[in-house]
């Protein structure tokens, strides 16, 4: 999951370097721009992974916003052009 999205924040940013949390340690990764490993469906299955885990913050960078940490460096997810889900886009609380 950490992996997966650090992927895609080293493939979006406008930065030369992103600092990514991945195995307990902040690491910061040169900007790759696009890759052909960069596709919908690792975007996806990094996503998924990110909900399962429960990673609002993992979820939040991947959906392109902001998370409680503040705004990211780059856009890592599409535009969306409609409501990803029932919910209107936000998350339910916890619980």
């Amino acid at each position: 999951m950490q992996v997966g999205s650090a992927v895609f924040a080293a493939a979006t940013t406008t930065e030369a370097r992103v600092q990514c949390r991945i195995a307990h340690q902040d690491r910061i990764l040169q900007a790759t721009g696009p890759q052909w490993y960069v596709h919908p469906n690792a975007w996806l299955t990094a996503f998924y992974v990110a909900v399962v885990c429960r990673e609002r913050d993992r979820i939040t960078a991947l959906r392109g916003g902001r998370g409680r940490r503040g705004p990211r460096s780059g856009r890592l997810a599409p535009p969306r052009s409609s409501t990803p889900c029932a919910t209107g886009g936000r998350w339910p609380a916890p619980g």
